[in-house]
Formats: C-alpha cells, sequence, structure tokens
C-alpha cells in the first residue's frame, strides 16, 4: 500500500482516469496538488486555484480537469497551460462531488444545497438541474444503467434516482433505515448491529461507485459496505463493515473490480474480496500487481489503485 501525504487540510483526490499514475488533491487551503502516485513526488501545485477551500477535483479527459468549491463555483484547467480556462457556479452551497458521464460528456455534481446539476463541461453551462432540498445535502453520484440514471447518496442514508434525460426531481428513492428517526448512541449501535444487512443505511452516504449498470457499492458514515441492485431495488450483498463503526469516506474499485478498497475515518484503508460478486472463477491476470494508494491528511477523502509490473 501506498501512501500520499497532501500538505495541508486536504478534502478529496482524485486518480487519473488511464491508469492511476497521477493523483489530483484538492485542499482547504484553496490549493489544487497533482502527485505522482510511483514516486509520491509533487508534479504540480497551484496554491490559489479558489477563492474558497476547494472541496472536489475530477479529470475530464486527458488534459483537462474541474475543480469545485466549498462556495459552489467550479473551475475548469487545461494542463498543458497550467492554467484555469473558465468559471462558473452552478450551486449555492458546497459541490461534494463530481463525475463524468462518459456516453453524453456531460459532468454530474451534486451539492450541500440538495441538488443534482447536469453540466456541459466545454460551454461551462449548466443544462439542468433538479429541485433541492435544504436539509437533505447529496454527497455522492455516480452514472449507472447504461447511462440513463444517475444515483446520488444523501445525509438522511437516501439514495435517489434521477433518470439523466430529465433530472429536474428524482424518479425513486431507496429509503434510509429509520428514516427522521433520532436515537441515542447507544441504541444506535443496538440497532446498527440488529440491521447490519438492511437495504437502507444506518447513517448518511458519503461513498458510492457502480459496479456494473444494474448494482451499486455504496459506503455509508455507519461503517457498513452494501452492495445493492437498482430496479428493482434490493440488498445484494453485505461486503464488510469498518471496525469500531467508522465511517467510509471513500471507495474505489481494483481492475477487474474483484477487489475494493475502502478508507475510513481514522484513514486507515481496507481492502475487501468481491469474489461473491463474480459468477466465474478466474483470477487476477498474471504478472501484475495492483497497489492501493491512499492520501493522507487532515479530513482526507481519497483512494485509488494504480497498476504495476511485477
Amino acid at each position: 500500500m501506498c501512501c500520499l501525504r497532501c500538505a495541508g487540510k486536504a478534502t478529496l483526490a482524485h486518480p487519473s482516469a488511464q491508469d492511476g499514475a497521477m493523483l489530483l488533491s484538492a485542499s482547504e487551503d484553496r490549493s489544487i496538488l497533482a502527485v505522482d502516485t510511483a514516486t509520491a513526488s509533487p508534479l504540480a501545485r497551484h496554491p490559489d486555484a479558489h477563492a474558497k477551500g476547494v472541496e472536489c477535483v475530477r479529470f475530464l479527459s486527458t488534459h483537462h480537469l474541474v475543480s469545485a468549491d466549498e462556495d459552489g463555483h467550479m473551475a475548469f484547467w487545461d494542463t498543458r497551460q497550467r492554467a484555469c480556462i473558465g468559471t462558473m457556479r452552478p450551486h449555492t452551497d458546497y459541490v461534494h462531488d463530481m463525475t463524468l458521464h462518459a456516453r453524453d460528456d456531460l459532468l454530474a455534481a451534486v451539492s450541500a444545497d440538495g441538488r443534482l446539476s447536469k453540466i456541459d463541461p466545454r460551454q461551462r453551462k449548466v443544462l439542468q438541474i433538479s429541485e433541492g432540498d435544504p436539509d437533505d445535502e447529496l454527497l455522492c453520484v455516480a452514472v449507472v444503467k447504461g447511462g440513463h440514471k444517475v444515483v446520488a447518496g444523501s445525509t438522511t442514508g437516501v439514495i435517489d434516482v434521477f433518470t439523466w434525460k430529465d433530472i429536474c426531481d428524482c424518479s425513486d428513492r431507496w429509503p434510509g433505515a429509520f428514516g427522521d428517526l433520532e436515537d441515542g448512541e447507544e441504541q444506535r449501535t443496538q440497532h446498527a448491529h440488529m440491521h447490519a444487512q438492511h437495504t437502507g443505511h444506518l447513517d448518511q452516504v458519503d461513498a458510492v461507485v457502480a459496479f456494473d449498470d444494474d448494482t451499486i457499492i455504496t459506503g455509508c458514515n455507519d461503517g457498513m459496505i452494501r452492495v445493492l441492485a437498482l430496479q428493482p431495488n434490493r440488498f445484494l450483498y453485505l461486503v464488510g463493515a469498518h471496525p469500531g463503526e467508522l465511517g467510509v469516506e471513500a471507495l474505489a474499485l481494483g481492475p477487474g473490480k474483484r477487489l475494493l478498497a475502502s478508507v475510513s475515518q481514522d484513514e486507515e484503508a481496507y481492502v475487501w474480496s468481491l469474489d461473491a460478486l463474480h459468477d466465474d472463477d478466474e483470477g487476477e491476470e498474471e504478472g501484475k500487481s495492483d497497489e492501493v494508494c491512499v492520501g493522507r491528511g487532515n479530513g482526507v477523502r481519497c483512494v485509488l489503485w494504480r497498476e504495476g509490473e511485477f
């Protein structure tokens, strides 16, 4: 396992789309840092990327990336020029997560204002934005169903499902385990053990990855990592739980989708087997060694896989 420590208060990082050779780190000190994951050495740093703390950053293509801050602003960057090529403000609060809709070459972003936005990164234009719920922040986002649906995890533990063609309102919802019920810590712990395999989440959903078009893996603040089927909605599999019920901050699928890496709130990384989700008995490719890279720092939320040779 490779550990990368980011200066300042790193909030989120993202690997390059090709092979995880580069890690982008967004920081509360308003900077963006590019790190070589093979050597753990910095490649480039922009100290004043935003006027506010940078909340997340994503690659759009080999030479283009987008970053977003705690005030809802986005900045678009060209790595060849090492410069910002445009800005916009699609949201009024933190942009918690973004993902590229590869089929349409558009950006999906979720925010603390409770809304999902569909953005054209080339024109830097909001094409659609959903109705918001200020009492229920959207924290993570993934594209599923061949690009026809987008799912978003929330602070209430609900998974909102949106139709990509029209995201103005969610088309389906996966309810949390206890709705608005408020329990004491002791009672909450009892619920966690009693309902460990409940289809609803016991707390906010901070991370989501698409296993395939019909299946998602979620990381919850209750420490549980669940596999869920979409439409029809049903619980499939409990991957595992972080010790001490430490919340799941980030998830990353390994090459071949046979391993899953997670990071807990104490910045420890865990690797889980997903063999139960595969029908065949094929193993990993021979001659390959896949390494987990974990960002370290105050408030860090990043983990990625880097392919290598023995």
